[in-house]
């Protein structure tokens, strides 16, 4: 699903809300369709309206945000990641084809920065997208103790249970790894002593 419904609470009028015109900065519109926001039915939030592009008449919401300002995150933590190998990976490419054609010393160094600004673009705004550590790390773990859970309860059609879930743990320590690189760790809880 790739839109929304969103009511104004004045006048009752229904506005479209395209996912990618949450966020309309240049890097979020390259990475829309990684984009799934989270947030709910109910939900209260403040936009701006523009006249649907399709010239249907209705109005369609943009710059969509919380009530309370903050910004509605737009990226399961497995598409920022995505995002992330994907710019690093375009700058390998991008390096390669710098040094395969240039020779001089100083528009090697001028492009090949240029090229990493460029892919870094795409990784900071990933990064931004994953506003809640803990959430995310406890999501990750979760997926690791359903894929055990699986392992388990078919415990008896399964050759080696040891090495599968040793398997499954490394791919949840590996993704933990990935998404330490962008910024998230887990936050200290403060405790209630």
């Amino acid at each position: 699903k790739e839109y929304a419904i969103i009511r104004d609470e004045v006048s009752n009028e229904k506005i479209y809300l395209n996912f990618r015109y949450i966020d309309t900065n240049e890097t979020a519109q390259i990475n829309a369709k990684y984009i799934q926001p989270v947030f709910s039915s109910g939900t209260r939030v403040r936009f701006q309206v523009r006249p649907n592009p399709n010239g249907s008449g209705a109005m369609t919401a943009y710059d969509v945000q919380r009530w309370n300002g903050k910004k509605i995150p737009l990226l399961h933590y497995k598409d920022a990641l995505k995002i992330a190998l994907k710019a690093r990976a375009w700058l390998g490419h991008r390096c390669y084809e710098i040094l395969d054609e240039e020779e001089d010393a100083a528009a090697i160094s001028e492009k090949i920065r240029i090229a990493y600004e460029e892919s870094n673009k795409s990784t900071e705004w990933a990064r931004r997208q994953l506003v809640d550590s803990n959430n995310i790390i406890r999501e990750c773990k979760a997926e690791l103790g359903n894929e055990v859970f699986d392992i388990l309860e078919n415990i008896y059609q399964i050759d080696d249970v040891e090495r599968r879930v040793e398997e499954a743990f490394v791919r949840c320590e590996r993704t933990l790894k990935e998404l330490e690189l962008l910024g998230v760790r887990e936050e200290e809880q403060e405790s209630l002593d």
